[in-house]
This record gives structure tokens, C-alpha cells and sequence, in this order.
């Protein structure tokens, strides 16, 4: 995967039409946009590589794939708690809603865009 950018976005599948609706941040928290950027960077780059293939492949492609959601969720959490003291607390609590959002999203459909099988 390319160094990151921070110019570039990355949160929301690449090139995919629903990128274009998924909000890069919650309404007025645009604080959180550089480190949520970052999360979302660390999230694409741990998806890339093969699946493995076999009931044992699938099994190990669940575990890993769960490690790197859950890795970019708390990364998404530690974000908001960098910035908690510039957030309202209306912000605060709408921000720590939109990362779960976020981070069930990824759990559900983010498969689709996980690896390429061998």
C-alpha cells in the first residue's frame, strides 16, 4: 500500500460509489479528521494481502480480519478521547455513536473489500 496521505481520504471502500454518502467525520467534528483518517488508513492497509483458502483459512481469515476492525474501532475511540476537550459533550456522544456506526459498518459489509483469495 502506498505511505500514507493525508490529503487523501480513506474512510469508506475505495473508489466505491457509497464513499460519496459515508460522512468523513460526524457533523461538526472535524477535529477528528486527522485521526480518523489515519485509522482508516491503518484499517485499508491491514486488509490488504491474500485470504487463506480451506475451512482452516476461513477461520483464520475471520480472526484476523476481526483483530484489524477492532484495532481500527479503538483507534477511532482513542481519536475522539485526543480531541475530547475541543468536542462539546453533545459533540463528544454523537462522535463515540458515529465511530460505533463506523465500526459495525466495517463488521458487516466490510468482508466484501477484505483480501482476495489465493
Amino acid at each position: 500500500m502506498e505511505p500514507y496521505n493525508p490529503h487523501k481520504r480513506y474512510l469508506g471502500p475505495e473508489g466505491h460509489w457509497l464513499t460519496k454518502l459515508i460522512p468523513k467525520v460526524p457533523p461538526n467534528c472535524e477535529v477528528l479528521q486527522p485521526y480518523w483518517n489515519k485509522a482508516a488508513y491503518n484499517h485499508d492497509k491491514g486488509y490488504e494481502g491474500k485470504k487463506e483458502k480451506g475451512i482452516w483459512g476461513a477461520i483464520k481469515n475471520f480472526f484476523k480480519r476481526r483483530k484489524i476492525d477492532v484495532t481500527f474501532y479503538e483507534e477511532l475511540l482513542a481519536g475522539i478521547e485526543k480531541v475530547k476537550n475541543r468536542l462539546s459533550d453533545s459533540q463528544y456522544e454523537m462522535a463515540k455513536t458515529y465511530a460505533n456506526i463506523v465500526f459495525t459498518a466495517v463488521r458487516s459489509g466490510g468482508w466484501n473489500f477484505y483480501r482476495v483469495s489465493k
